[in-house]
């Protein structure tokens, strides 16, 4: 679910990203420009009610101002019991018609790259939102394959290095995203009785050696992977 709420009786006096952790769920909250001022705008991952009377059947968003009122309610309800009452207040602020909910989807291929096609941003993996990577991701895999393309001599070692390249960091960030978002939503641990130095070491045990959420460093592709593309399969 997302939403938008304008500067009027709150403000927030940092740039800083606020979270709010409840059992089932987070909330990521932050600052955009708007078209009449700056506003608040505000992430929430959740799993829907099973009364919300929402599409299963349509993998397609609700667009905004389309919420039903059982998704009106459960949100109403969730701001009231879950969140600080400073946040819960401001967000309940937010006009229907800004609020929409987004399914969340991922996908990893075993393949990028083969015979004359290369696959690019979200048709090559499309990553689930907690990493924040989708942007990074595609300029990336533009920047690898304008690498593989100055180093070619041929279009298959064009694909080969770009599958080398691109295969396991796509997957990666799949992998990454499934452990956060999992970790936020469907496996939350104990938030409230967490300290900093808890929190941290949590936070690092879900990154799995990562760097951090975004976009990841570019680096020369493992050996692994290029031995796998040449020979048409997928590094283990």
């Amino acid at each position: 679910m997302l939403g938008a709420i304008r500067f009027t009786r709150y403000s927030v006096a940092t740039l800083a990203v606020t979270t709010v952790c409840f059992a089932g769920g987070s909330c990521v909250i932050y600052r955009i420009p708007g078209p009449d001022g700056p506003r608040v705008n505000w992430v929430l991952y959740a799993p829907p009610p099973r009364d919300g009377g929402l599409r299963f059947d349509d993998p397609t968003s609700f667009p905004p101002g389309a919420l039903t009122p059982e998704l009106s309610a459960h949100l109403r309800a969730l701001l009231e019991r879950e969140f600080p009452a400073y946040w819960g207040a401001a967000l309940a602020l937010t006009d229907p018609a800004d609020t929409f909910v987004q399914p969340i989807y991922d996908l990893e291929t075993e393949r990028v790259a083969g015979g004359r096609l290369l696959l690019a941003g979200d048709a090559a993996t499309v990553v689930r939102p907690h990493n924040t990577s989708g942007a990074a991701k595609a300029l990336q895999d533009a920047a690898a394959f304008a690498a593989a393309w100055r180093r070619a001599g041929t279009w298959e070692e064009l694909v080969d290095g770009y599958q080398a390249a691109r295969g396991r960091a796509g997957r990666d960030l799949v992998a990454l995203a499934r452990r956060l978002g999992r970790a936020q939503v469907e496996r939350t641990p104990a938030w409230a009785s967490m300290g900093p130095q808890e929190v941290a070491a949590w936070w690092q045990g879900q990154l799995g050696g990562a760097a951090g959420i975004g976009g990841q460093a570019l680096a020369a592709p493992p050996a692994a992977d290029a031995d796998a593309a040449r020979a048409g399969g997928t590094a283990p």
